[in-house]
């Protein structure tokens, strides 16, 4: 029986559980009061879930084991042979056991479960087979192969084979393992920047799940970074004292200030230290490596544009920003701020562990160079040396030359086109290029200049409308600031000045005109021509209709968008030379309106006996060309002179009431109904 002691002070109200008849409040004065609970005696419940009874077991397993008790299970054994191997005091209760710890052959696995009183329950017995693993993998580097050059980002693969399973691979460098594999295929990405230039050694350690292991055979490497940078023990950063075309500060800027550690920490030409967190690993918060490049290899020279990588690696819970800076003269730099790149791990996962990030400038003068780079943590105002304790900051230090023009310029003739005809005045176009600057563009009609351009885009406008019908080539020569002179291809013209002839066919002068209307000229050239254009109007109130570029030269004209009356009309046809003649201008006549019309007798609601005439007026600007009479849809007759009428005989009609209209039609086919009337046959 278990004992339990309870306090209580005055004033409170004890409430026990009783009979119902007993069960009223009580009154307690403050004091102590001992009260007796019910034992527990029940065991708990367990059983081994997972493996299954008869399993061999070869290498690491998972023991999954199943407790429950009427109150709480507070501990949960798992035993082999009787002896204890692992416990746990809460559910999930897997065991992870390590076969490889125990002899060869049969073994019987159980285990207890323990409650809050001391209550044990033992599960069945399972039989398992332990077959011990003595056997190592098998392991090899597949790439890169023996004796090959490396450098940047390496990718590096692993063959393994084991008469089991394979639990892991370590890929070392030099011995020292910088990655860990845990599933197939065996693949790792190893930046060669944490390591100097030089002969170097890749090995592979494999693992099974008996914990045995093997290492493969070395593979001898050599990373050689281009332009890598050597420590400058006056600067005390590294430098290229050399102009190149790249700059790499290889493994030199490896760690931060004494985390890591840093080589000659803390490479900065003023000193500026690096931040002291010495909570930080030499994997987070830092700057790995600096380097300046040419995108087109062509050395440093003032002028020209290079790219800056930095490569760092970020951590997952902080903001970041790298500031890159610039000096023109690294000897005595004035840090100039080149841009902010902004990181953020916490809202964006993929930019947590090892990125590289670049920005682009132009060189200014200087002979020495530095840029830096200060990674640091959170959002203060850009400043070349930060304070917060995890910041790092580092200077590269490049040779800038100055480039001796020896290339000379690029030139072509891009107008006229080869072959082409040309007249009155020709606009001549050429583009033309330099590795520096381009001076000047000279244009050439065979050996005699005909005029010259100094800014792109390079052009003149040459007159030869006093020039017969000849051939003429065409050339441009481009200059630089070094002298260097190129011709271009040369380009044939042939001149003429001839114009065409053009004439308007239809439609024919003073027609009239409706709807949409095909206008059609004729042209004529000894060399073609290359379109005729269709206007309306003259001068500057001539609006294009459209053009046609072959024979037939027709289109169609949507007289509907023109305002009613007299339009003039006129072509005008080019030949493939720019010359242009107008055909004669004809003047025709829109109408769109149809004619006004009405019945004028009988009138409506009047009757009809035998016969009657039907008269209507009609109306119409160029006048009406007939009045057709109908009975509904019935055709009673057609009077082509006012005034405008018919007689109607209705002795072959039913009798009764009719709808009778007037149909007008004008000249050019315009057509109006008048108001219907309604008369009554008898």
């Amino acid at each position: 029986m278990r004992i339990f002691q309870f306090y209580f002070f005055a004033g409170l109200t004890l409430s026990a559980c009783m009979p119902p008849d007993d069960a009223s409040p009580v009154n307690l004065s403050s004091g102590r009061m001992a009260m007796a609970a019910a034992a527990d005696t029940t065991a708990p419940t367990v059983s081994i879930t997972s493996p299954a009874g008869g399993t061999t077991v070869t290498s690491t397993i998972q023991v999954q084991a199943s407790a429950a008790d009427d109150v709480a299970v507070t501990r949960v054994e798992l035993y082999l042979d009787g002896s204890l191997v692992d416990w746990f005091s809460m559910a999930p209760y897997t065991f992870y056991f390590q076969s490889w710890r125990y002899p060869t052959g049969p073994h019987v696995m159980t285990v207890k479960a323990f409650d809050a009183a001391g209550n044990v329950g033992t599960s069945a017995p399972l039989s398992i087979t332990v077959e011990r693993d003595t056997t190592p993998p098998v392991t090899s580097i597949a790439s890169p192969s023996q004796g090959a050059t490396v450098a940047g980002v390496v990718s590096i693969q692993a063959n393994v084979s084991d008469d089991h399973d394979v639990s892991s691979v370590d890929f070392l460098v030099d011995g020292v393992r910088f990655m860990t594999s845990r599933a197939a295929p065996h693949v790792v990405t190893w930046d060669s920047h944490t390591v100097a230039n030089g002969p170097h050694t890749l090995t592979t350690r494999a693992y099974d799940g008996a914990y045995n292991s093997a290492t493969s055979a070395p593979v001898s490497i050599l990373v050689a970074q281009p332009g890598g940078a050597q420590y400058d023990p006056v600067l005390r950063v590294p430098a290229c004292p050399s102009v190149s075309n790249v700059c790499d500060s290889t493994s030199l800027l490896q760690g931060r200030g004494f985390v890591g550690p840093e080589l000659h920490a803390p490479n900065t030409l003023d000193g500026c230290a690096d931040g002291t967190n010495t909570d930080e690993s030499n994997h987070t918060e830092q700057i790995h490596w600096l380097r300046v490049s040419r995108a087109d290899g062509r050395p440093f020279v003032a002028g020209r544009r290079v790219q800056v990588d930095i490569a760092v690696e970020v951590p997952a819970y902080s903001q970041m920003a790298i500031n890159l800076y610039t000096a023109s003269d690294a000897t005595a730099p004035v840090w100039t701020h080149l841009t902010t790149l902004n990181i953020d791990p916490l809202l964006y996962a993929d930019q947590r562990g090892f990125h590289v990030y670049s920005a682009e400038y132009v060189l200014p003068e200087g002979s020495l160079q530095a840029v830096r780079a200060n990674f640091w943590k959170g959002s203060p105002l850009p400043s070349p040396c930060s304070t917060d304790s995890i910041d790092d900051r580092d200077d590269l230090v490049f040779a800038v030359g100055q480039e001796v023009d020896q290339t000379p310029p690029t030139v072509s003739m891009t107008s006229p086109a080869n072959n082409a005809f040309a007249g009155g005045t020709v606009t001549v176009k050429a583009a033309a290029d330099d590795d520096f600057n381009v001076t000047q563009v000279e244009f050439y009609d065979g050996s005699t200049r005909i005029g010259l351009d100094a800014a792109k885009p390079f052009s003149m406008d040459w007159y030869i409308g006093n020039l017969g019908e000849s051939t003429h080539t065409l050339t441009a020569k481009a200059y630089d600031a070094a002298g260097h002179v190129t011709t271009s291809a040369p380009v044939t013209v042939l001149i003429d000045n001839s114009k065409p002839l053009a004439w308007f066919s239809s439609p024919m002068p003073d027609a009239l005109v409706r709807g949409t209307v095909q206008v059609t000229a004729g042209a004529s050239d000894a060399h073609g021509i290359k379109r005729v254009d269709f206007y309306t109007g003259q001068g500057i109130f001539a609006s294009l209709i459209g053009s046609a570029t072959s024979a037939p030269y027709t289109l169609s004209w949507n007289t509907l968008t023109e305002y009613e009356g007299r339009h003039v009309l006129h072509a005008m046809a080019y030949d493939p030379a720019g010359n242009a003649a107008q055909s004669e201008v004809i003047g025709v006549t829109v109408d769109n309106v149809p004619p006004a019309v009405a019945i004028t007798s009988p009138a409506n609601g009047g009757k009809v006996f035998l016969s009657a005439t039907l008269q209507a007026t009609a109306s119409d600007t160029n006048g009406v060309a007939q009045v057709a009479f109908y009975d509904g849809t019935k055709l009673i007759g057609t009077d082509t002179t006012a005034p405008y009428s018919v007689n109607w005989s209705t002795l072959l009609v039913p009798k009764g009431q009719h709808t009778l209209t007037a149909r007008a039609t004008d000249g050019v086919g315009n057509v109006s109904s008048s108001p219907g009337i309604v008369v009554t046959v008898q």
